[in-house]
């Protein structure tokens, strides 16, 4: 595993996996400002399988307080689905490009068209999470989880039946 990424599957919740998720947090916030733009630190990762499994308790809890409870800026993107609530308003506030950076990961959001015509035009100059499409994989390999090598051949096999062509 490259310095400053933390595997998200094996966090425990003793305080010396905390330390090593603050650790491995402030290596990735460091690697993501030499980016040069906007950042949000996210204590939390949210790929993390113990903070999906309580994610929506914590919520409920929360929200179920009493009293309004001020919670901290970066707490809005630990909630699943936060991009549906937030809209736009994250672009607004930082900018068309900016990063979500967790322990684990550093998540560039972008909201720039030319930068995303720019991204998908050359998308062999950037690197695949793969690992984030694992989970796809239930019922053997799949095309969002295929390696550059295989995704050819994964590909071919989906399109078959819909290419009018060949019908």
């Amino acid at each position: 595993m490259p310095p400053g990424r933390y595997d998200s599957t094996k966090q425990a919740t003793t305080p010396l996996s905390a330390t090593a998720r603050l650790v491995a947090l402030e290596v990735n916030f460091r690697r993501a400002a030499s980016i040069g733009i906007p950042l949000v630190r996210l204590p939390i990762d949210p790929l993390n399988l113990f903070f999906q499994v309580s994610e929506s308790h914590v919520w409920a809890l929360i929200e179920g307080l009493p009293f309004g409870i001020s919670l901290p800026t970066w707490a809005r993107y630990a909630r699943r689905g936060w991009y549906f609530k937030n809209e736009a308003d994250s672009h607004i506030h930082y900018g068309p490009i900016w990063a979500l950076v967790t322990p684990c990961d550093i998540h560039i959001l972008v909201c720039d068209t030319e930068a995303v015509h720019s991204v998908f035009a050359r998308r062999n100059d950037f690197g695949r999470p793969n690992k984030m499409y694992k989970l796809l994989e239930v019922y053997g390999p799949a095309i969002p989880s295929a390696d550059q090598t295989n995704w050819r051949r994964h590909r071919k096999i989906f399109v078959t039946p819909y290419v009018q062509t060949l019908l």
